[in-house]
């Protein structure tokens, strides 16, 4: 049971705190930051992506300097201008955002105020702008537009390039020296120091071992250590004691789980779509295991870049320890962990947008540089061009949703091989029985040639020579001749082909495969396709929209579940002109929601795909063989048999989420981002900047030469930023601070010759390993210092910049949670698997909602193994700034509210671990004095304090009476009282802090 009389005086002392905050606060909470004399470089950015693109497309005609008639008075193109209005006043109300006419106006509120006057901005455009007028117009310091400047840019790429650090190559750097070089312990010490002493300051002392051991703990593994560990730790005076803890600590498979968790907020990791159904991204926690495997195996961190670029296109995947499945392709999946809009009405924008999260996503995580901010028009202020972006663009959209088989093609090669044995025994049978008909094919081609059609694939003339073929079922020779033995489910397991098709099941129907047409422009309105199959479907994918689903995209899609060859007929009509290729797959659930796993009956055969203006698709007769009783003879039954049972032994094979690539298509600029504007074509490639020796040679969609680039040591990026991310995460604030952004907007490094003694040794001594660095990291006099220094010290170096003492820092939500779960003794350490169901609060409604809610305490699993659910998410998580999964976010909010403080008394999961965790205090064979030092021991991590004791004993004594005034037994009510006495310790501000 809950007891909750204590709670009730907390929560009357709470309100009595936070009340005045909500209703005396000074303002309206839609005022605006009107006045600021600065933005940071989030806002900044939030406004080169999300606003100016807007604001170009939609409103410079009319509002700005270079409009031929301006119209109203109005100038939308710089900040004062719209700060100074119009001729009809004032367009910002800076007291009241939602008033401002400007909002009133694009959101059609006042028929006779209604902007842009032909059509109406996206809703996701109003909302961009609203919130961007309500942060305070955010707007780049940039010198004021006049009538007579030329609207072209003037981008210099060289005069950018030098104007800045960040595209110089890191230098080796030599270790400072250092007056009190007794201190320094590993070479970021000497960097740290130095710049100290230039300033007339030293380092703070050497924290406790107590501090020091719970530090490194929630650090590298995100929860706590126990009481025995604390105690071990505390007697052992070997001067290597702690590196011992250390590098058990990055041995654990909770320092997987704990450093994934980071990452995943960097690829804006979810299980769901979001937008309007939450559509379950399938297979998703399989990318989450990857990277958990990748961290605890210390995967060298450019193959783990190379993974995540194309993983499915390296010469040797690397393959899993335990069940040899292949890693590699797992790393692609973070493309596809986005949010999707369902029915799109402007598919190709929708495209558009899609791809720019990808890009956004993979250019910050890799190269933490803006590159989306030149969609529209070259950067603002980095050496990113407009071409730059769709040259990137170009390869992202070259490439295609796969669920990829993760068994390797070698595990099953001998077994094709036996069956192929036995195909060549049976073929030679048939083979003059089917030559003259075979020689009839070849009037096919004329039969074609004359019809209204455009062949895109034939067995018998082309071959589907064009096409991709992908994953286990074609990649072993899927062409069958009539008289192939095919396999199929049911009491019939091998059956004889009668014609030339491209067959999925030729080896086994436990193999699944995928034929993919090259992209083309459609330009007929049907599309007819001779197939058959079973359990299987066929896919028109238009623009790379993949989540083809009613009302609008619903007839992009055909099931295949008919065993004869017939024709299949799409009508394209309303998307004449866009591009779309199509897509074969022995599975009915082939699109982005669907579940993609290859069924135990599913196959499908093809033999012509044409298309046409006409509805009814050309009347051709494909020879066939025509089989007697004679031909069946026992001889030919006992192949047959064989090849069933050969077939029979192929298992069916995990899949998982990935990509896969298409044919290499080079993108157009896009004229101030309108796809429906094109400009000059973009080579597929990757930043000018960066291409030091010229963009590599391209082959197919060109990830794989992006990867490599990206990967390269040459690159002055990827080393620099991925050190930067570890050292924000081990030190709470990285040497760059804006981890996501070295570009101009971003802060400058705090130690620029640190940084780059960092990269060039990550590449060079460390090879690429994060447990090496971070080894090295924690084991530095810097990471010992204490988080109090001298006042003296703290006036040098109010903000810490210089680290001369440990910098305090919350801890994350999932910590947070974790450590509730560590500490009351409900942790389950299962590592690994599908996710827990979200626990769903009578709140949380709308769309989409789960049939079924999780448990309160997530069948006590760590957070990392809990559901992320774009439209449902955790609310206790979501209170301790865990991040909305939309984009990538190196840096987590580390705000201070009283919702917080609301969550950690008022909770039921965490009243419900303050109530597990007294039952299991109570069940120890020790004092209660002895009980009182473990709960500050397993809770806090040190001893308490002779003040604590005398106050806890007190509380003890006047909870239980509460409690037997509640008409509580004595041994309820002793319990009663234990379990908020630990309710107390996890409102303890040190409880959720790293000191």
């Amino acid at each position: 049971m809950m007891y909750s009389f204590n709670r009730v005086r907390f929560k009357r002392l709470i309100l009595s705190l936070v009340l005045p905050i909500f209703l005396g606060g000074s303002g309206h909470l839609g005022a605006l930051q009107i006045f600021a004399d600065s933005f940071s470089s989030e806002d900044l950015e939030f406004f080169e992506r999300n606003v100016r693109p807007v604001l170009v497309q939609s409103c410079f005609e009319c509002h700005s300097h270079q409009s031929k008639k301006l119209k109203g008075g109005l100038l939308l193109d710089s900040r004062a201008s719209i700060m100074r209005g119009g001729d009809s006043g004032a367009v910002i109300d800076s007291s009241i955002a939602e008033n401002s006419p400007l909002l009133i106006a694009i959101h059609y509120q006042n028929v006779d105020l209604q902007m842009p006057p032909e059509s109406r901005l996206t809703e996701n455009q109003i909302k961009n702008i609203t919130r961007w007028v309500k942060r305070g117009l955010p707007w780049p310091d940039e010198p004021e537009p006049s009538p007579n400047r030329s609207q072209k840019s003037d981008f210099d790429i060289e005069k950018r390039k030098a104007g800045h650090w960040v595209w110089k190559a890191p230098v080796q750097q030599a270790l400072p020296e250092v007056d009190q070089s007794d201190w320094v312990e590993e070479p970021i010490d000497a960097f740290l120091l130095h710049r100290l002493e230039q300033e007339g300051m030293f380092p703070a002392p050497t924290v406790g071992k107590r501090t020091l051991l719970r530090r490194i703990y929630l650090i590298l593994t995100g929860l706590p250590p126990s009481p025995q560990q604390v105690d071990a730790f505390i007697e052992d005076d070997h001067p290597k004691a702690y590196e011992k803890v250390v590098d058990q600590l990055l041995g654990s498979v909770h320092y997987g789980e704990r450093w994934a968790r980071h990452w995943l907020d960097l690829v804006r990791y979810a299980e769901t779509m979001g937008h309007e159904f939450d559509y379950v991204i399938p297979n998703a926690w399989k990318y989450r295991d990857y990277v958990i495997r990748a961290f605890n195996e210390d995967i060298p961190f450019d193959s783990f870049a190379k993974e995540h670029i194309a993983g499915d296109l390296l010469e040797v995947a690397r393959l899993r320890k335990d069940n040899g499945e292949n890693e590699s392709i797992l790393g692609t999946g973070f493309y596809w962990l986005g949010q999707q809009v369902h029915s799109p009405v402007d598919v190709r924008m929708n495209q558009l947008d899609v791809l720019d999260n990808q890009i956004d996503v993979l250019t910050k995580s890799f190269q933490a540089l803006t590159v989306t901010c030149a969609r529209c028009h070259d950067h603002k202020f980095d050496a990113i061009s407009t071409k730059d972006f769709y040259s990137i663009y170009g390869v992202v959209k070259s490439s295609r949703y796969q669920q990829s088989t993760l068994r390797p093609l070698d595990r099953i090669e001998s077994t094709v091989k036996t069956l192929e044995g036995f195909q060549n025994e049976v073929q030679n049978q048939f083979a003059s029985k089917f030559s003259d008909a075979s020689q009839a094919s070849s009037d096919l081609k004329g039969l074609i040639q004359k019809a209204d059609v455009t062949l895109l694939g034939d067995v018998s003339i082309d071959g589907f020579e064009d096409w991709l073929f992908s994953d286990e079922a074609m990649s072993f020779d899927p062409f069958v001749k009539a008289g192939t033995m095919v396999s199929r489910p049911g009491e019939t397991p091998v059956v004889l082909a009668t014609r030339e098709a491209i067959d999925s099941a030729k080896w086994s129907v436990a193999l699944q495969g995928a034929l993919r047409s090259q992209t083309f422009n459609i330009s007929h309105r049907y599309l007819h396709l001779y197939a058959s199959g079973k359990d299987s479907r066929v896919n028109v994918v238009v623009d790379n929209f993949n989540l083809i689903r009613a009302p609008i995209y619903g007839g992009l899609k055909k099931n295949l579940n008919h065993e004869e060859a017939k024709w299949i007929t799409f009508d394209l009509g309303m998307w004449e002109g866009h591009e779309a290729y199509i897509e074969l797959k022995d599975t009915q659930h082939s699109d982005l929601s669907g579940g993609g796993a290859h069924g135990p009956n599913a196959w499908f055969s093809v033999e012509t795909v044409l298309s046409s203006a006409n509805a009814q698709p050309p009347s051709l007769q494909r020879p066939s063989l025509e089989l007697s009783q004679e031909d069946l003879s026992d001889v030919l039954v006992s192949k047959m048999d064989s090849y069933a049972h050969a077939s029979d032994s192929i298992p069916l094979a995990p899949v998982a989420i990935s990509m896969t690539d298409g044919n290499g298509v080079n993108e157009s600029v896009f004229i101030r981002g309108n796809p429906k504007k094109l400009g000059e074509e973009a080579p597929r490639g990757f930043i000018e900047a960066l291409s030091h020796k010229g963009n590599p040679s391209i082959e197919g969609s060109g990830r794989l030469a992006l990867a490599e680039h990206i990967a390269s040591p040459d690159n002055p990026l990827t080393a620099r930023v991925y050190v930067n991310r570890v050292w924000h995460h081990v030190f709470g604030k990285g040497l760059v601070p804006t981890v996501d952004d070295f570009g101009v907007l971003g802060q400058k490094p705090t130690h620029p010759e640190l940084l780059d003694w960092l990269a060039v040794w990550f590449v060079n001594e460390g090879e690429w390993s994060t447990k090496k660095l971070l080894r090295m990291l924690v084991l530095s006099s810097a990471f010992q210092m204490d988080s109090k220094s001298s006042p003296e010290m703290d006036a040098k170096d109010e903000a810490n910049d210089l680290l001369h003492k440990m910098r305090v820092r919350r801890l994350e939500g999932e910590s947070i949670r974790d450590s509730l779960l560590k500490v009351s003794g409900q942790l389950d350490p299962k590592a690994y698997g599908p996710s827990e169901k979200i626990h769903l609060t009578s709140f949380m409604t709308g769309r989409g909602r789960p049939r079924e809610s999780g448990p309160l305490d997530g069948a006590n699993r760590r957070s990392i193994y809990v559901e992320v659910r774009r439209n449902f998410l955790s609310p206790f998580l979501i209170t301790f700034d865990t991040p909305i999964p939309f984009t990538t976010f190196g840096k987590r909010s580390q705000s201070n509210v009283p919702a917080q403080s609301l969550v950690l008394m008022n909770d039921p999961f965490v009243i419900q671990q303050a109530e597990a965790w007294a039952t299991k205090l109570l069940s120890l064979d020790i004092s209660n004095e002895a009980k009182l030092i473990h709960v500050y021991e397993t809770a806090l991590g040190r001893l308490p304090t002779g003040e604590e004791t005398r106050s806890a004993r007190q509380f003890l004594k006047e909870q239980k009476k509460a409690h037997l005034k509640n008409v509580h037994g004595p041994e309820e009510a002793g319990k009663g009282a234990w379990a908020d006495l630990c309710h107390v310790l996890f409102n303890v501000k040190e409880f959720i802090y790293i000191h």
